[in-house]
């Protein structure tokens, strides 16, 4: 027999589809850690909380220095630009009017703090090899591989060179820094879709640049 309490046609399936609707916990804990963000951001913003501010380095300074460092390349500079990132943020607090998650309006004021500090340098290499995690350059210099790892190293890092320079920065920033399709559109401030575009053709440009040779 029908329960009469419980609701029939349209609203009963709107019930059950509440009842049953996926729950997302990476999504949730985003959501959750973005909410915390904008508020300790929000403190030091409008009532000059130093400890708020200090918070927020802590929360989000290993995503900052991630992007930095798959800039360019070397932990010390990529420390310099994060602290130059959130110096600029330090000033420029008021200027976030929450247009997007607070961690990715941080990662693209990195994004830029990086690529001044190549023009700085005066520097002409670009982003260099997704083949294997970033590292110090010294330590790169210094370890010994064996000749088939240092020829494959050597064919990813010349065929990623190749590749545009936006194609470049966006499959870095995703297969190095680890940084979603969403984050990159929001640091980089181009479309979702334009940013899978430049990863997907990048990636072919690679497949095709390192197939064998017949």
């Amino acid at each position: 027999m029908p329960d009469a309490n419980k609701p029939v046609g349209p609203a009963r399936l709107a019930s059950e589809e509440r009842d049953h609707a996926p729950v997302h916990p990476v999504r949730d804990e985003r959501a959750r850690e973005d909410a915390e963000e904008r508020l300790l951001l929000r403190r030091f913003r409008d009532q000059g909380d130093l400890r708020a501010f200090d918070e927020l380095v802590r929360r989000t300074e290993i995503r900052v220095r991630s992007v930095a460092l798959a800039i360019l390349r070397d932990r010390s500079e990529a420390e310099d630009a994060a602290q130059e990132a959130y110096l600029r943020a330090f000033r420029r607090a008021a200027g976030y009017r929450g247009e997007g998650p607070v961690g990715a309006w941080l990662c693209r004021i990195a994004v830029r703090a990086a690529h001044d500090a190549l023009r700085r340098a005066g520097r002409q290499r670009r982003l260099l090899e997704v083949a294997g995690p970033p590292g110090d350059a010294g330590e790169r210099a210094g370890s010994a591989e064996p000749e088939e790892d240092l020829r494959r190293r050597t064919e990813v890092e010349s065929a990623l060179r190749r590749l545009p320079d936006e194609e470049r920065e966006a499959l870095v920033l995703k297969e190095v820094a680890g940084m979603t399709y969403r984050e990159i559109s929001e640091s980089c401030g181009v479309p979702l879709g334009t940013v899978q575009s430049r990863i997907h053709r990048a990636r072919q440009r690679l497949a095709e640049a390192l197939r064998p040779r017949r």
